[in-house]
């Protein structure tokens, strides 16, 4: 059997919620190393996804991307890897059964994927999080 998107994605999700101002987000993108998070309601679903460039210069607007593009973690590869360049993007949203947001595959991650090279993803996802900034994929979600 051929790798799935779980194999590849972080299942160590950064995300922003619905009402955290520009700046806010920039800086957290830009203190773990990454050039995009999904936008979760309060329930962890997915309702946008922002990258870095949809931030104004100046940080006082932002563009969020709605809805965002996903894959489930059992869907092969090479299916979601085609949903990815069908829309011009760089990252899929993952999410379970529930529709709840469980990680994040970006372009690097399918291409490493599709040459044999392990994934590898920001060592600051190893350091300690922020209570409400990160969560793993194993941990159970507080509603």
């Amino acid at each position: 059997m051929g790798l799935t998107v779980r194999d590849i994605m972080n299942p160590q999700l950064l995300y922003v919620g619905e009402d955290e101002p520009p700046e806010a987000v920039r800086a957290k993108m830009l203190s773990f190393g990454v050039s995009g998070v999904p936008v979760l309601d309060r329930m962890y679903r997915a309702v946008g996804f922002i990258s870095l460039r949809d931030i104004a210069p100046n940080g006082q607007t932002m563009h969020v991307t709605t809805p965002p593009i996903t894959a489930h973690p059992s869907e092969p590869i090479e299916t979601a890897a085609a949903r990815l360049l069908a829309r011009n993007i760089h990252h899929l949203v993952v999410i379970n059964d529930r529709g709840v947001a469980v990680g994040v595959a970006s372009a690097l991650d399918f291409v490493r994927a599709l040459a044999g090279i392990p994934a590898r993803h920001p060592s600051s996802f190893d350091a300690e999080c922020v209570s409400g900034d990160a969560f793993h994929d194993d941990e159970p979600l507080q509603h």
